[in-house]
């Protein structure tokens, strides 16, 4: 049964979406089913009572920036549509508290509002930061210091993954109330030095069955042992291991599966290379192999033989988000504070600033996927 009933509820203000121009759409992204538009909207300046208006600004208006994102046009729209788009708007709502999961501005049925981040997602990041790799390698004029990230900004950005998959869980641990199912690097927007999670139409609540109590303690969770998703090296071990032995019927904690698939991430923003690359690519059959077998990506030497301490605490939260048991496997949230008891300890700060500035992009770099794909992470 339900653990909650907002998990099965929305926040539908169709109102907003009857005042939008939609003749002023600028199509920006589009995936599998879906569909992304930059829209803008013309703010009225607001009274200035004070003294001293501002002179270079008063009396003008000013222009709001929002998505708007919807099932694409040419797809007939089913009812699973309706329901992917509903989980989308619900967990960004219900989550708005969280600095790593974007603002919802509004909702109607196959339409969603939010956040506006013009700065690309994750995966932008790691496209370019291969690209310099291969132009230092060949000899190519580069600034190595402006195309790399710091070992702290890594650091700060494996807080940022771990963080908004933590918010998404919940404050409660032990009784997490969704899963996001499909966490991968497309799936994190850069906004404001932050990167934040999105993209939950594929999420599912998960249930509690009762123990003959009527208490919170009679509760347990569900265990899943499917999740309706082709797999992929990306995907969790729980899943490889489904592969195998398909009619195997145990199950699993849904946010286990989370917890192992944003070490995938993690190892990416580690290392700038995909899961099962190095030292050669491996296909899914082989890298499947690797890892019912308990044997991870390795590291590149730099890293591996690395001492710096947020290279270290990162591989040590690796180690964490890939415990081959899904029951000795820690929560997002006990992984997130361990790289924040790390990053206090290398700053000094009790509060230190988890922003990032990310390595300027080649204007000419063409956000596509091929590379990814390529290497069927």
């Amino acid at each position: 049964e339900l653990m909650h009933d907002w998990q099965v509820g929305n926040f539908v203000n169709c109102n907003s979406f009857h005042e939008l121009e939609l003749s002023k759409m600028r199509m920006i992204n589009k995936g599998g089913s879906r569909i992304a538009f930059e829209m803008k909207q013309i703010v009225p300046p607001k009274p200035n009572n004070s003294q001293q208006p501002d002179q270079q600004n008063f009396g003008k208006n000013s222009v709001s920036k929002f998505v708007y994102k919807t099932i694409k046009y040419s797809s007939e729209v089913a009812v699973s549509m309706v329901e992917q788009q509903r989980k989308d708007a619900l967990l960004m709502g219900q989550r708005s508290s969280s600095k790593f999961i974007p603002n919802l501005y509004g909702y109607c049925s196959v339409g969603v509002m939010m956040d506006f981040m013009p700065e690309g997602n994750m995966h932008d990041y790691i496209k370019g930061a291969r690209i310099s790799a291969r132009e230092s390698k060949s000899g190519n004029s580069i600034n190595e210091s402006e195309k790399i990230l710091r070992p702290v900004d890594r650091l700060k950005i494996a807080i940022h993954i771990a963080t908004s998959v933590a918010d998404l869980h919940g404050d409660d641990e032990s009784m997490p109330s969704f899963f996001h199912n499909d966490i991968c690097c497309h799936q994190y927007l850069f906004q404001d030095g932050l990167f934040k999670l999105n993209d939950f139409n594929y999420a599912k609540a998960i249930l509690v069955k009762h123990g003959g109590q009527s208490s919170k303690q009679g509760k347990e969770l569900c265990l899943r042992s499917s999740f309706g998703m082709r797999l992929w090296k990306g995907r969790s071990l729980e899943e490889h291991q489904k592969s195998l032995n398909p009619s195997d019927p145990s199950g699993y904690r849904p946010d286990k599966i989370d917890v192992w698939m944003m070490g995938n991430v993690i190892y990416i923003i580690l290392t700038d290379l995909y899961t099962f690359e190095f030292p050669k690519p491996l296909s899914t059959k082989e890298a499947t192999a690797e890892l019912v077998a308990g044997r991870r990506s390795a590291y590149p030497g730099h890293i591996a033989n690395s001492t710096d301490p947020a290279y270290v605490a990162i591989k040590k939260a690796l180690d964490m988000c890939w415990t081959q048991d899904w029951r000795e496997r820690p929560s997002a949230r006990e992984v997130s504070n361990y790289l924040m008891r790390k990053l206090r300890e290398i700053t000094g700060e009790k509060d230190p600033d988890l922003k990032v500035t990310l390595p300027q992009r080649d204007p000419d770099q063409k956000p596509t996927d091929s590379e990814y794909t390529k290497m069927a992470y």
